[in-house]
Order: C-alpha cells, then structure tokens, then sequence
C-alpha cells in the first residue's frame, strides 16, 4: 500500500471511507468503521495529469471548455518538487467562489478495488 510511501498511514480508511460516501451521497449518519468495508485494493500514484472542464467565465474554448495540466512531482529536474494549485468544490449549495476552497496537490491517485 501507498501509505507509507506517501506518509499517511489513515490512507487505506480514508480510500475506504471515500468510496462509502460515493456508494451512499444521501447517508445521514455519521459515517464510522463499522459501515464501511476495508479497502485492501491497489492504488496507483501519478506525478501528472491532464484535466477537462468547463469554465463559463472564459468563452474562448469551444463551448468554454478547458484543457489543462496538473502536476503533484516530487523532484523536478532534480530539483525541488513541483505542487500545482487547484480550486476544489465542497459546497453543492454555495454559489460561484463561495463554494470552493483553495487547495495544493500533493498527489494524484487511482485506486482499485
């Protein structure tokens, strides 16, 4: 597993936690040990990824849409690591800026069941 690799040893229940919460949007209740299965899958690390979205305030894509790089590099060149910043969304209700927080990454993974 990752986690030690990555230095966070809680890794395999937050994987766990967060597929629960994919599986289950609409669970109420405090989410604890007992309602989620252990992950014991494989999880990929990538240094780099190419994302797609749509950004409306800027029409100059086709269709607003965007492409763009993010990197979460350990050593660049040899050098220090290489951390992009990203919006992240955490509030469905909230509109615009107001729903999003700010928020380095430090990795980018996929994991396996």
């Amino acid at each position: 597993m990752k986690d030690r690799e990555l230095g966070v040893p809680s890794l395999p229940g937050l994987i766990a936690q967060f597929i629960f919460e994919q599986l289950h949007p609409d669970f109420t209740t405090l989410i604890t040990s007992h309602h989620v299965t252990p992950f014991t899958g494989h999880v990929k690390i990538f240094h780099s990824a190419t994302v797609t979205f749509i950004a409306p305030s800027d029409p100059s894509g086709t269709d607003s849409m965007q492409n763009k790089y993010i990197c979460a590099m350990p050593s660049w060149h040899q050098g220090p690591g290489q951390y992009n910043c990203v919006f992240m969304s955490t509030d469905d209700i909230k509109e615009g800026m107001l729903s999003m927080v700010v928020a380095q990454v430090l990795c980018l993974s996929s994991h396996i069941v």
